[in-house]
């Protein structure tokens, strides 16, 4: 049996503020998307390890590679214009 963990992908702009649809995608093993954020957050259950994270929001389109155990928390920062 597999042991799965939450894990938070969090979306805020430069003052702290949650930014709201941007959608996100997990690769591990190929693409697979995790959800659009609401209040700046969007939670997904995803077996321990290593992967790569994207949030797409209108032009801006930024990746991050996180090891979930090491912290269950992915954190995109958006200086919007």
């Amino acid at each position: 049996m597999f042991q799965t963990m939450v894990v938070k992908v969090q979306l805020l702009d430069a003052d702290g503020n949650g930014i709201d649809g941007a959608l996100i995608k997990h690769h591990r093993e190929g693409w697979h998307e995790f959800g659009l954020t609401s209040n700046g957050e969007v939670e997904k259950e995803l077996l321990p390890g290593t992967y790569i994270f994207n949030a797409k929001l209108n032009k801006y389109d930024k990746y991050l590679k996180q090891d979930v155990n090491d912290n269950s928390t992915i954190m995109f920062v958006y200086e919007l214009e």
